[in-house]
């Protein structure tokens, strides 16, 4: 009970103490995109200044605000700045002050290609307040003024590394906070009980947070863990700073924990599965003094630039999780989120939880796909030599252990599977691939072997599209997707069974594995892989019919070629089918109107019947496929 707000005062004046901080000020909304009175056609830059109102207000409305002390930021100083950027970082800010608006406006064009910034002649000031906030709101948490708090500041900072500004951010918010707490609070003259040695940074940010990693990236004493959509470095900010085997150097080496979706579409199953497995016992064993949130909302669902499905549920369980540590000393600073209602509404749930009020939970919670489970296995394999709470697969490599020695992956095991068992039953024949396409996706395509022949000898062509199957224990547990732990694992290859539906109709086959690391080594990417194969063998078959099969992973580079082919202008295409796992339902955009009608007519949709899409409210279902509109969707 000693958490509990207790009343204060006479009987006639009730004053319940408020343990919970924010910081918010007006003036942040003056650094804006500069445009020019002659600019046409300016849709608005998405880190607006709305942002930040937008939260506030919402935070406002639900009665928050007046539950919270208000920590008045301040500007943060040079030499505060300094604990983290070099001198060059300050004074490019600094001079943003003395542009002339045309100026601006061609700086920012300049700034925006080379560092996706933009400045104005507000922007010094308000990078200042942004970081000077979250500095003061980190002191009201450690000198025990209270016990948590939210920090809604812009411009945000996560992007900003040691020598650049970069990415709509300034100076490195967090991070120059961390330093300035780590100096004031961090030595032996501060009494034990108030003493931070030990600060956890958590980024849920849909981008990697570069700057912050660099930051700390040789120091023992920050654990810095990202979630990030990362596609083999290919999101923003573009580098392979971000995938699972960077995990500092030095001293720091094992304290920053890289989280990398290979995709778009994670949702509340997949983070909450990668707080479950990689955040809570990582963090709980590294014993922080004092959590920091760099807490990006752009991948909340409708996100702009996100492309994930995060909700507020999810965003208030991940913050319950992580109030458990460091005796509740949490500091929240905003970070991206570019849909200003999808932020307000994320934040609302977030500063509910730090206030204390009942977290929501998911009636069914969604599973995590077999993509976020991969991506735990990659990043215990690379992290589990550092903490004795993660321990990685018996099957995979020991990265210190077997340097150098020869390796043979399980998706080229699998790979050889197809090659010769697959191909002896079914009588096919490697389909030849050429050029950059042959190192990466060489051996991947298999089809019958009269399939160019002059004359038809098939009524129909079946381009099978797949993954390459399920992984799974051989005790029969229910798990979608598991990692083999032991020798009784096997492989549940379904892909037979359309071959042998089709083999025996008579159809021809073109068979594809797009195994999910195929192709993410290099450059030529499925997509590629499937146009060629379609460019230069399906096309130009004279075969009159044409059905394609997808399958799990392999359903959205098969969207993808139907756009980028427009295989709906083909009449010999009759019929699209997708069979999904957990993955998002793929889409076609009402505004193409042509293929949204074909794919209306002649797609099906098959989801397991634990897919999330069955749990969301009636409202929420109403995807941009239109499928519901026919009952297309089955179980």
């Amino acid at each position: 009970m000693a958490d509990v707000p207790q009343a204060q005062g006479s009987s006639d004046t009730l004053v319940v103490p408020l343990h919970t901080g924010l910081v918010y000020s007006s003036i942040m909304m003056l650094h804006a995109e500069p445009v020019l009175v002659t600019r046409e056609a300016h849709e608005g830059h998405p880190e607006a200044p709305e942002r930040i109102s937008r939260a506030f207000q919402v935070l406002k409305d639900n009665g928050c605000v007046k539950r919270m002390k208000r920590i008045q930021p301040r500007e943060v100083e040079r030499d505060e700045v300094a604990l983290v950027h070099d001198l060059g970082v300050w004074e490019g800010v600094w001079r943003s002050q003395f542009y002339t608006r045309s100026a601006l406006f061609e700086v920012t064009k300049l700034f925006g290609e080379q560092s996706s910034l933009y400045i104005n002649e507000h922007t010094f000031r308000c990078a200042r307040l942004s970081c000077g906030g979250v500095i003061e709101l980190c002191d009201a948490v450690c000198s025990g003024k209270i016990r948590n708090g939210f920090a809604i500041v812009r411009p945000p900072g996560h992007h900003a590394e040691p020598d650049r500004s970069m990415g709509f951010c300034m100076f490195n918010n967090v991070a120059v906070a961390v330093r300035w707490i780590k100096e004031k609070y961090g030595g032996e003259e501060v009494p034990k009980e108030k003493r931070i040695k030990k600060i956890l940074i958590l980024d849920w940010d849909v981008h990697h947070g570069n700057g912050t990693q660099k930051a700390f990236e040789e120091d023992a004493d920050v654990l810095f863990i990202s979630l990030h959509r990362y596609e083999n470095g290919e999101f923003y900010p573009g580098s392979t700073y971000g995938a699972s085997a960077s995990v500092g150097s030095g001293p720091g080496k094992g304290f920053s924990i890289n989280i990398p979706w290979p995709t778009a579409g994670m949702g509340d199953g997949e983070y909450l599965y990668a707080f479950h497995h990689i955040v809570m016992p990582i963090a709980a064993e590294f014993g922080p003094d004092l959590v920091m949130i760099s807490a990006g909302f752009d991948a909340a669902k409708n996100d702009p630039l996100g492309g994930c499905l995060v909700t507020p549920i999810g965003y208030a369980q991940m913050t319950y999780m992580l109030m458990g540590l460091a005796d509740g000393k949490l500091v929240v600073a905003l970070e991206g989120g570019y849909n200003v209602d999808a932020l307000a509404n994320s934040a609302l749930a977030v500063t509910r939880t730090i206030l204390g009020d009942s977290v929501p939970s998911h009636e069914s919670l969604p599973s995590a796909s077999a993509v976020a489970v991969n991506t735990m296995r990659l990043v215990k394999r690379d992290v589990s030599e550092y903490w004795k709470c993660i321990d990685s697969s018996p099957l995979d490599p020991i990265p210190t252990h077997e340097e150098g020695l020869p390796k043979v992956s399980i998706s080229e095991l699998l790979q050889a599977h197809r090659q010769y068992q697959i191909a002896k039953k079914f009588q096919l024949s490697e389909l030849p691939v050429i050029g950059n396409l042959a190192e990466e996706w060489g051996a991947h395509a298999l089809c019958s072997g009269d399939l160019m022949e002059r004359k038809p000898a098939h009524e129909a062509i079946v381009l099978f599209v797949h993954d390459m199957g399920s992984l799974r224990a051989g005790n029969e547990r229910p798990n979608l997707a598991l990692v083999p732990e032991a020798e009784s694992a096997y492989l549940v290859d379904s892909s037979s069974l359309v071959l042998e539906w089709a083999s025996k109709r008579g159809f021809a086959v073109v068979d594809v594995n797009l195994f999910t690391t195929a192709g993410q080594r290099g450059k030529a990417t499925s997509l590629e892989f499937l146009e060629f194969i379609w460019d230069n063998y399906i096309e130009l078959s004279e075969c009159p019919r044409i059905v394609i099969l997808s399958h799990a992973g392999a359903v959205s580079p098969v969207l993808s070629l139907l756009h980028s082919r427009r295989l709906d202008k083909d009449p010999r295409v009759r019929a699209l089918a997708s069979t999904m796992g957990h993955e998002s339902v793929p889409m076609v955009g009402r505004d193409e109107a042509e293929l949204r009608k074909w794919y209306l007519r002649n797609a099906r949709v098959f989801l397991p019947e634990t897919h999330s899409w069955w749990s969301q409210e009636e409202e929420l279902k109403a995807l941009p496929i239109g499928l519901e509109e026919e009952g297309r969707l089955e179980e």
